[in-house]
């Protein structure tokens, strides 16, 4: 995808009143997160247990998916740590259904390797089948 064509066309449909769509979608997934790392701009709200009750649900995460009208190309899952979720390899696999998906970031902390390992089995053998 040329990036640079992508944008003045989606700019070119801004200016005459149309509805576009995100090219890189960012979502936060999950509030929940295994370390309390300093430098982090959400340590403040990890803890917070009124907030624990309003994480992105698998289905608000497929309205999300159905809702980037197909067009997003890049998607950044971040946290909290994504891969405290169990559904993650289904959430992946509905964007790729939905989108033109070209690549896929998970922003992980590396702390629960295990369970990113186990994870990731799961999700290539979800994506590729």
């Amino acid at each position: 995808m040329d990036y640079n064509l992508e944008l003045i066309k989606r700019y070119g449909r801004v200016m005459m009143g149309g509805v576009t769509s995100p090219v890189i979608l960012n979502i936060l997934i999950t509030s929940v997160c295994d370390m309390r790392c300093t430098h982090c701009f959400f340590t403040e709200e990890l803890d917070d247990k009124e907030r624990k009750k309003f994480q992105m649900t698998t289905e608000q995460t497929r309205q999300c998916q159905q809702n980037t009208g197909r067009q997003a190309s890049i998607l950044i899952i971040a946290g909290g740590e994504p891969f405290t979720r169990k559904d993650l390899p289904e959430v992946v696999r509905a964007f790729y259904e939905n989108n033109q998906l070209e690549s896929v970031y998970l922003m992980s902390n590396g702390g629960i390797q295990q369970r990113i390992i186990r994870t990731s089995r799961g999700f290539w053998r979800n994506v590729r089948s």
